[in-house]
């Protein structure tokens, strides 16, 4: 029996970082002879041949790049990525009917148009459910600008987005989740519980190898990730206000990633002298030198960062919300706690603090899980799910 084959539809760029699942993705589907085609936003660096490899908006990724350029540098309320991606469904739903692929996987939901195309052209479609349900995020954000008094809207354009993304959830033939907490926000939202598989993410620990050596001297939290209230920042500010750690000597917090707009007054109000934000930075020599990885989000679909850490040997401090939670056991590899628990997040940061050979030792054991997560394991479950 031949197998089908996949086209892999997904608005990202192959060989990046930030595409590095969808790159993964598309290389082992390939080395299986299983893709018929891969398309995508753009291509830094591709690891399947050209020919295997669809551009659909003009011009490649110039035109999402300027709109990004003009959110950044111009209009910070411009939606760049839901028009964005909008133009990326509708050039690609010219193109899908063509192919010969069977299935067709959206690595994220959104592409309505797409995903009409490909059903009238008799295809089986499956969608890849990477975060809760937008609205129900819309909902979390909108109750925590409410309570830091901050005035920003959504906007109505990235409303929309949100109902193109539930649409095309409910109209997928089948959906795969990256966590359970996914599979729930979607059930909640009337999506067939049957139709839904739950399949964790997996890494390249190679590119996270093992720290050498545990400091002692220095406690230092760390987070990587989008710095923003929905990632919990807020709380973790303010435990590190409220329960003196800003004034504790050999202590320091960092969070390292993009600062989004609506954030950085409540940074300004907890400003510290031992809080950095470095930016956007290469993860690796901060999980190198940091003592603990803090990810305190509200939502999330499955974290890729505190696996990055873990696969580095470093204990991890996650939500029940963050997908990490499917993988790890309370007090083995780090710990668990409620979202929003300034009060839960100081007792674990004051653990770790007061027994240091418990950093090395649930760090060990957060490498040995990670390693068990690869992007081969991910995929052949991806794969089981398609040939079901």
């Amino acid at each position: 029996m031949i197998a089908s084959k996949i086209s892999l539809i997904g608005y990202s760029d192959l060989g990046t970082q930030t595409g590095q699942a969808l790159t993964n993705m598309s290389r082992i589907f390939y080395e299986k002879n299983r893709l018929e085609r891969v398309y995508c936003r753009g291509v830094s660096e591709s690891p399947i041949p050209k020919s295997a490899i669809s551009e659909p908006i003009p011009f490649g990724n110039y035109i999402p790049k300027f709109l990004t350029g003009v959110n950044r540098y111009i209009y910070e309320e411009f939606d760049n990525y839901e028009y964005s991606s909008k133009l990326f469904d509708i050039f690609t739903s010219r193109k899908i009917t063509k192919d010969i692929s069977s299935i067709n996987l959206h690595y994220t939901p959104g592409y309505t148009e797409t995903l009409e195309k490909g059903k009238s052209a008799g295809k089986e479609i499956v969608v890849r459910g990477s975060s809760e349900l937008v609205e129900a995020a819309n909902e979390r954000y909108r109750s925590e600008l409410e309570k830091f008094d901050i005035d920003f809207e959504i906007s109505e354009a990235h409303k929309k987005y949100a109902r193109d993304r539930r649409v095309s959830l409910q109209k997928a033939d089948k959906v795969i989740a990256l966590s359970k907490f996914v599979k729930s926000s979607y059930v909640d939202a009337g999506i067939s519980e049957k139709k839904i598989t739950v399949i964790p993410l997996g890494i390249d620990e190679s590119q996270f190898p093992m720290k050498r050596e545990y400091e002692k001297s220095n406690f230092t939290a760390l987070f990587v990730g989008s710095v923003n209230l929905l990632k919990g920042i807020p709380y973790l500010l303010q435990c590190w206000n409220n329960y003196g750690w800003k004034n504790r000597e050999n202590a320091k917090l960092q969070l390292c990633g993009s600062i989004e707009p609506e954030i950085k007054p409540i940074l300004e109000m907890y400003e510290s002298d031992n809080i950095s934000t470095p930016g956007v930075v290469d993860p690796l020599e901060y999980y190198h030198g940091c003592s603990v990885f803090v990810f305190p989000t509200l939502t999330e679909g499955f974290a890729k960062a505190p696996i990055e850490a873990m696969s580095t040997g470093t204990p991890v401090i996650v939500t029940g919300n963050s997908g990490v939670d499917d993988i790890i056991e309370d007090g083995k590899e780090g710990f668990i706690i409620p979202t929003k628990d300034t009060g839960e997040i100081d007792d674990k940061l004051r653990y770790f603090k007061e027994n240091p050979k418990e950093i090395q030792r649930m760090g060990e054991k957060a490498r040995e899980t990670a390693k068990k997560y690869t992007w081969d394991r991910h995929v052949g479950k991806v794969l089981n799910t398609l040939d079901e």
